[in-house]
């Protein structure tokens, strides 16, 4: 996720007893995660408050709606 990368906090995602750095797009294809699936966030450093607010709306918000079909 690009947003993550904009924060100076560690962002973990957790799905299905895996767990991947969520600056890491590989790490993150890695969960195997489907469209509606729950993840756990875990956010720890300075702006951590600010990284997580920011973070549940992308996934709430934006990542909620399923993409469109490309062709």
């Amino acid at each position: 996720m690009k947003l993550a990368k904009t924060f100076s906090s560690e962002v973990t995602v957790r799905f299905n007893g895996r767990v991947a750095n969520a600056k890491s797009i590989m790490g993150l294809a890695s969960l195997a995660a489907d469209h509606g699936s729950i993840v756990e966030l875990e956010v720890a450093g300075q702006d951590e408050d600010h990284a997580t607010e920011a973070l549940v709306r992308l996934i709430e918000i934006e990542l909620a709606q399923p993409e469109e079909p490309r062709g």
